[in-house]
């Protein structure tokens, strides 16, 4: 049995539906990556232990056990909570995470043998979930904050010669340095959340990450440039 069926069996075995996995026999890399994200959604979660009976004067009251609160997954959010800015950001954060899945069901038919071309797909991969955390720190930060943060550079510089583009990672590396240290300031100096202008300190922090996402972004263009 191949790896493509093994995954049906199990993703049956865990509850899934016949009909879907029916849907799903075809051994491409978009089902296999289907399958695969849909396991993830069904891994059984550890369950509560249940209480103890507890015992008042002669009588023994059994106090039931909680049900186990369901973990959510990552991708139990919908895009409707987030503002148009980061649809696009949430479209890519799944888009990210299939490929990453594709990438992952080739390394395993990969040989033993072959380190190098399974080192390159392990890279490949890496480089997915990296993309795909700086989606998910987006929508996570909308989440807690309700404000937008950068997931790329506002800027094009690839008209710039090298010189100049060595020049601007300079000076984008100090401003990132500068910027780090009133953040770090700035978060030292937060009033207690009840004081009257808590809310003007942390939206004044806030706007200083928001910056700082940017000039990381622009600095990580500028070096992809210079390669």
């Amino acid at each position: 049995m191949n790896t493509h069926q093994q995954n049906l069996k199990t993703y049956l075995s865990l509850g899934g539906d016949p009909k879907k996995a029916k849907q799903l026999t075809a051994a491409n890399l978009q089902n296999r990556a289907k399958v695969a994200y849909l396991i993830s959604q069904l891994q059984p979660q550890i369950e509560a232990k249940p209480t103890a009976p507890t015992i008042h004067d002669s009588a023994i009251e059994l106090t039931p056990a909680a049900p186990p609160e369901r973990k959510k997954g990552v991708f139990s959010d919908f895009i409707s909570q987030y503002p148009v800015a980061l649809h696009e950001t949430y479209k890519k954060r799944y888009e990210h995470w299939l490929e990453a899945c594709s990438l992952k069901v080739s390394l395993n038919e990969i040989p033993d043998q072959d380190s190098e071309a399974a080192l390159i797909i392990q890279d490949k991969i890496m480089k997915c979930f990296s993309r795909f955390d700086v989606c998910q720190e987006a929508l996570d930060y909308f989440n807690e904050k309700k404000r937008v943060l950068p997931v790329k550079s506002s800027q094009d510089f690839s008209q710039l010669s090298p010189v100049e583009l060595l020049k601007l990672r300079n000076n984008l590396r100090s401003q990132i340095t500068k910027r780090k240290a009133t953040i770090h300031k700035k978060h030292s100096e937060l009033p207690d959340p009840e004081a009257d202008n808590f809310k003007v300190k942390q939206n004044a922090l806030n706007r200083k990450i928001e910056e700082l996402r940017e000039l990381e972004l622009q600095l990580k263009e500028v070096e992809s440039l210079l390669k």
